[in-house]
């Protein structure tokens, strides 16, 4: 049985549904297998698809910042896409919370804080199949779960925004400290 990790609720306030600002925001290391020039792209390829209003925060630092910030620059996206290098959770957490996407492009990870961080703040999730975190996301519909995923679902996380918010206001109480007790505890019975 995995247990995911837990988070304290009372710490993690999540954003307004309709309120939420048009970005998405990517919470990574910036190394190869994370595969941030992959997010870019399709972010990129939505923008340019009539959706020139949005914006991508990029939270993170790494070995390939400056490569990342050439890319940007080459797709002529610097005016859409930050980089805010690393930030205190107070800080992230509103600008996650703000957004109407976490987006992972992951293609070597197991368990990701930051997805559990998302969701805990109402913030759905677009994600490879990778990390154990997909298999729920894509069974509770709290975001999409897509390998190679493109501009495509990011139209679709957009369009139901709503009902996936909604989806996971509902399943946040399942990350919290107690709920992730539980299942740990009934997992000794």
């Amino acid at each position: 049985t995995v247990i995911d990790h837990s988070v304290n609720l009372d710490q993690f306030t999540p954003g307004e549904g309709k309120g939420r600002e048009e970005r998405f925001v990517v919470v990574s290391q910036l190394i190869p297998r994370k595969q941030i020039g992959h997010t870019i792209r399709a972010f990129c390829d939505f923008v340019r698809a009539g959706h020139g209003a949005f914006r991508l925060s990029i939270i993170g630092t790494g070995e390939e910042e400056a490569a990342l910030k050439d890319l940007v620059k080459s797709l002529e996206m610097e005016d859409r896409v930050t980089f805010y290098g690393k930030l205190s959770h107070e800080e992230l957490l509103p600008v996650v919370a703000a957004s109407k996407a976490l987006l992972v492009s992951t293609r070597k990870d197991n368990n990701m804080v930051s997805i559990v961080e998302s969701i805990a703040v109402g913030t759905p999730v677009v994600t490879t199949s990778v990390p154990y975190n997909a298999s729920y996301i894509r069974r509770e519909k709290l975001g999409i779960v897509e390998d190679d995923w493109s501009a495509d679902a990011l139209e679709r996380i957009v369009e139901e925004n709503e009902q996936y918010v909604a989806n996971c206001m509902a399943y946040r109480q399942r990350l919290s400290h107690a709920a992730c007790a539980e299942r740990f505890l009934s997992c000794l019975k």
